[in-house]
């Protein structure tokens, strides 16, 4: 696990942040976070980027460009998903199971970029602890199970999932 705060210049931070803190997004509501067993109380609302391996299409969405200085301090191989989660303050930390965001592929990457500052954090199964400090990113091995946690302290927790292939130095 590497965790890496201050990671975009502040402008390119600020950017992404006042996009994904605007009406402009094309939300999508879930009614669960992880499973549908989870508590009905238990919701959050997504944003695709990107998605790579669904019914064989390979999209690019119109607001790919909004986290384009992401991609380019990451320079990944292979991009195969880019997802911003947005989870409204709970009274009480409502905890997700612990879970991968993507299959297993060999070699693979997860890495979770904080939009926003919160008390919500991200949980390993392991016990380590990453809170949610805006403009950090954790990068981990995409099959390490972790659990997102609510924020009892902002209006919402916002995260960037991305699920990739590292670039291989050669």
């Amino acid at each position: 696990m590497l965790i890496v705060d201050n990671y975009l210049p502040e402008t390119s931070h600020q950017a992404m942040r006042n996009y994904l803190l605007s009406p402009k997004p094309n939300w999508t509501y879930n009614s669960y976070k992880v499973n549908k067993k989870e508590s009905t109380d238990s919701f959050q609302f997504t944003h695709t980027f990107y998605r790579c391996f669904k019914r064989g299409k390979h999209p690019v969405y119109a607001d790919i460009g909004v986290v384009q200085p992401l991609l380019e301090k990451i320079e990944p191989e292979i991009i195969l998903k880019i997802k911003a989660n947005i989870t409204p303050r709970t009274a009480e930390p409502d905890k997700t199971d612990f879970h991968t965001d993507f299959c297993p592929l060999m070699n693979s990457t997860t890495a979770i970029y904080y939009i926003n500052s919160n008390n919500g954090y991200t949980e390993f199964e392991t016990g380590e602890v990453v809170e949610s400090v805006a403009n950090r990113i954790v990068f981990f091995k995409v099959g390490e199970r972790h659990r997102g946690v609510s924020c009892t302290d902002a209006k919402s927790r916002v995260v960037l999932n991305l699920n990739f292939f590292p670039r291989v130095l050669t």
